[in-house]
């Protein structure tokens, strides 16, 4: 198989690099990515691992010659441990 790199990118910024949810919402976050071309196609690599995300639920489309992702934001998740109590006995 053959790999013609196209293009990568890593950028790093002071907002990014504490990362998380409010440096993508404002802006600050441009995650690393990688774009290369195979026999078979073309190769489309994003780093998407900031927390709070719901990348189960993570949709594409390819419209006008844009290819665009949404990645909705997970619920909250409480975590909670039940811890039994004797009656003192």
């Amino acid at each position: 198989m053959a790999v013609t790199k196209i293009t990568s990118s890593v950028f790093v910024t002071r907002a990014s690099a504490v990362g998380g949810r409010e440096a993508a919402a404002n802006g600050h976050w441009v995650p690393n990515t990688d774009v290369y071309t195979t026999d078979s196609g073309l190769v489309v690599k994003v780093e998407l691992a900031p927390a709070g995300y719901d990348l189960s639920q993570a949709k594409a489309a390819y419209l006008n010659g844009f290819l665009r992702i949404d990645v909705p934001v997970a619920p909250p998740q409480t975590k909670t441990t039940k811890v039994p109590i004797a009656d003192g006995k």
